[in-house]
């Protein structure tokens, strides 16, 4: 996948040597001879060797060329400081994985940082009800897992984990965008996390589908008395393509059971064999009661990826990117933005990666007018050095 790469879920050599240790304990002292003997114990089941720890450390640098009088950068998920190195976060991961029928599974994704885990944990869990504010620790993933034995194996899974919507992900050690930084989409139209339960049901080896019933976006706790509804369906028409449609319906508002938040995404990938590789990302999304009258409002992004394997350890990723909020529902302002990010990527050593990323950014929007009528604003570039580690 062009924005995204992958590492399988290991074991770490921590439970390998604490299996080996266990096995290597000296056995018991032999009874005396004549004395009565019971018949060994079986060996209890070593249920640590099935529990996989994995982690992912991310740290970076950026510099805004406006230095603006706030310090920070707008309009971003993570790169919100200027000029400060950050720990942005660390994370680890604890699991054991379900693939068959019957089997039962879980996972946490414990992470704590200056920059990601306060904008990835959700209202009532390390979200302050009362004030909106969030600090430097989350429990990004907490779910338990059943395949239930249903045809080809229906997955269960209970608890708290990451949104099928949306193309970029939070980098970890499993998967990392080829960005240094997050799109318009990722930190204005879509949500990170939901609270409920997911089934998912691989129909084919090209035709999978996920079923969501969550408490809403980024919610631990519900704030109304009805729930979200979604669906996801991800279809594999031939080896280097993917696309994967997603809808989330439901009441996000505070107390507010009528009024309802759609959000439809649509993207797809091409990654053939060979250094080149693309992807596309489309957002709709609406919500019932939010204009000046209760009117509905809207908002609508894209993005468009290019990757290319310059070498076999440097990559070069592009991406490009408009998200339309006439309405102000996202962004607080009706205004139009534009978005060019370039990354090249140096990969140092097994799971050390350093991208380094340039991004511009241009807005248009009603408030922008002079006397000679609209004109375009343009943000002045900013760049950030990134360097991750995953095992």
């Amino acid at each position: 996948m062009p924005s995204r790469r992958r590492i399988p879920l290991g074991r770490q050599a921590a439970v390998a040597a604490l299996a080996g240790l266990l096995a290597a304990a000296p056995a018991a002292a032999e009874a005396p001879s004549g004395t009565d003997v019971s018949p060994p114990l079986e060996p209890a089941p070593r249920w640590f060797e099935a529990i996989a720890v994995n982690g992912f450390v991310s740290a970076s640098w950026g510099r805004n060329l406006n230095d603006p009088a706030s310090g920070g950068n707008e309009l971003r998920a993570f790169d919100t400081e200027n000029g400060s190195i950050a720990l942005d976060v660390a994370s680890l991961v604890i699991g054991k994985e379900a693939g068959k029928a019957g089997e039962t599974g879980f996972r946490l994704d414990l992470l704590a940082g200056s920059s990601v885990p306060g904008v990835t944990a959700a209202e009532g869990l390390f979200r302050a009800e009362e004030t909106g504010e969030a600090g430097d620790f989350d429990l990004l993933q907490a779910y338990v897992t059943w395949v239930a034995p249903v045809g080809r194996g229906l997955t269960l899974d209970v608890g708290k984990f990451v949104t099928p919507a949306g193309f970029e992900a939070v980098d970890g050690f499993e998967e990392w965008n080829d960005n240094a930084t997050r799109s318009l989409q990722f930190t204005l139209s879509e949500p990170t996390t939901h609270t409920g339960v997911k089934a998912g049901y691989g129909f084919s080896d090209t035709l999978s589908a996920q079923l969501l019933l969550v408490n809403g976006w980024d919610d631990a706790k519900d704030r109304n008395g009805r729930k979200t509804l979604g669906a996801s369906i991800t279809l594999v028409p031939g080896a280097a393509w993917s696309v994967t449609t997603t809808l989330l319906h439901g009441p996000e508002q505070e107390g507010n059971d009528a009024d309802d938040r759609s959000l439809l995404v649509v993207s797809g990938t091409w990654e053939p064999d060979g250094p080149l590789g693309a992807a596309a990302c489309l957002e709709l999304g609406r919500e019932e009661g939010l204009g000046e009258g209760g009117e509905t409002v809207r908002w609508w992004s894209l993005a468009g990826y290019l990757t290319w394997k310059v070498a076999p350890v440097v990559s070069l990723a592009l991406r490009a990117e408009l998200f339309d909020d006439p309405d102000g529902a996202r962004t607080g302002t009706a205004q139009r933005l534009f978005g060019l990010t370039l990354t090249p990527t140096v990969e140092l050593g097994s799971g050390f990666v350093v991208p380094a990323g340039r991004r511009a950014d241009v807005a248009a929007g009603e408030l922008l007018h002079d006397e000679d009528g609209p004109f375009m604003m343009k943000r002045p570039p900013t760049f950030l050095v990134n360097a991750l580690y995953a095992f």
